[in-house]
């Protein structure tokens, strides 16, 4: 009877024993389906905010665009004319004159050029560089004729130390400047030429590191 009484004393604590394995696997088991859907709620979450990230950085992206298109149309109508020498601090300068003078001198145009202001921007400075002149023209069209003759009387200009060029933000300039050397490239090759806001187009088609490789066939 005792050895009976053994072995169903084993059965019992085994059935317990299984009895909480058992409850201890379904335990776990709900615990990971609970940890799934956490899981899948945060993926579904990171998923929103990155969508939402994505958003306000291309709404960005867009602002800033504007806000650069709206700088570059505010100074459409002038150029600048760099290299000219100041009169003393405490004498007058007449910005509007001295523009007029080197359109008439150096650049040779004849046509009364109507410029509704002529400043040097900024304070003086330590350096002996001159500041530059910023003229704003009336008329586009006559801003278009100064600039564009002015790559014609390049010589003249460059023995006076004189240059003139648009107007542009600093975020375009500095997009620019490592393009003109390809511009030259293209140019010097008869290839039409052309920048529109920070980018190079060379016949019609967009410049990229990536063409650059290509550039016989642009």
């Amino acid at each position: 009877m005792s050895y009976v009484t053994g072995i169903d004393k084993r059965v019992t604590e085994t059935e317990i024993a299984t009895s909480y394995i058992g409850d201890k696997f379904e335990e776990n088991n709900n615990a990971l389906i609970e940890a799934k859907k956490q899981i899948k709620t945060l993926k579904q979450s990171c998923s929103s905010f990155e969508e939402k990230l994505k958003t306000m950085s291309d709404n960005k992206a867009n602002t800033e665009k504007k806000l650069l298109d709206l700088e570059m149309k505010s100074m459409k109508d002038n150029l600048v004319f760099y290299g000219i020498p100041e009169v003393p601090a405490d004498r007058p300068e007449d910005c509007q004159k001295i523009v007029q003078d080197i359109i008439h001198k150096h650049l040779e145009i004849t046509e009364d050029l109507f410029i509704d202001n002529a400043y040097r921007p900024f304070r003086r400075n330590a350096s002996r560089e001159p500041r530059p002149i910023i003229a704003t023209f009336h008329y586009n069209r006559q801003r278009e004729l100064v600039r564009k003759t002015s790559f014609e009387k390049n010589t003249s200009l460059k023995e006076a130390n004189i240059g003139i060029g648009a107007q542009l933000p600093k975020e375009v300039r500095d997009a620019r400047k490592p393009l003109y050397s390809v511009m030259r490239q293209a140019k010097n090759a008869g290839k039409n030429v052309k920048f529109i806001g920070k980018e190079l187009f060379i016949n019609g088609r967009l410049y990229t590191s990536a063409t650059h490789e290509h550039m016989d066939s642009i």
